[in-house]
């Protein structure tokens, strides 16, 4: 029979302590969707600022942008395969209905994860409606109708061969699984 060595300190706590220290690591939940907020107003046949900035360190290098609305089935897929280095798209929308309870999703449409939302924020026909804002600098996308899941992207961008997740995610993702394991089996040892 194996006699456990005296410790100071559990290796439950010293499990804990690891964890604590790698989790900013491997995820910041930074993420603010800067246009369009709650009370802003998208035009059709105009092009709208959609802006948005995120953790440097979240490990995200690309993400997808969907368009959806809260009181009728449907989704506008708007982009797919973002670059982090990219924070804004200029939407251009086309005969798309009219309403109150539209909202952008930036996400990973490969396993569903959902990295942040916008607020609820209306479309509308009306040419009094003050002109919307747009980034020169930005691709322009165009949304045409009404939301539709069977359609396509309305951009796609090159993908990364790495999935999206960056290498010093992916290697911090990698030493935590090892503490874990380590910490485990060392749990395992003592029982």
């Amino acid at each position: 029979m194996r006699t456990p060595l005296p410790s100071i300190i559990s290796s439950s706590t010293i499990v804990l302590i690891l964890v604590w220290w790698f989790i900013p690591l491997v995820k910041a939940d930074y993420w603010e969707v800067t246009s369009p907020t709650s009370g802003v107003e998208w035009v059709n046949g105009r092009a709208n600022l959609l802006a948005w900035s995120k953790g440097l360190l979240d490990g995200i290098d690309m993400f997808d942008i969907e368009m959806q609305r809260l009181s009728v089935a449907g989704v506008s897929f708007v982009a797919h395969n973002v670059p982090s280095s990219m924070s804004s798209l200029n939407v251009y929308l086309q005969d798309v209905p009219v309403g109150n309870d539209y909202y952008i999703s930036f996400m990973n449409l490969t396993d569903g994860a959902l990295w942040a939302s916008s607020a609820a924020f209306a479309i509308s026909n009306s040419a009094n409606a003050t002109l919307p804002s747009s980034d020169g600098s930005a691709p322009t996308v165009t949304i045409s109708g009404a939301p539709a899941p069977t359609d396509q992207f309305a951009i796609s961008f090159a993908a990364t061969s790495d999935g999206g997740m960056s290498p010093k995610a992916m290697q911090t993702a990698g030493v935590i699984l090892t503490v874990a394991a380590c910490a485990l089996s060392g749990m395992l040892i003592h029982l």
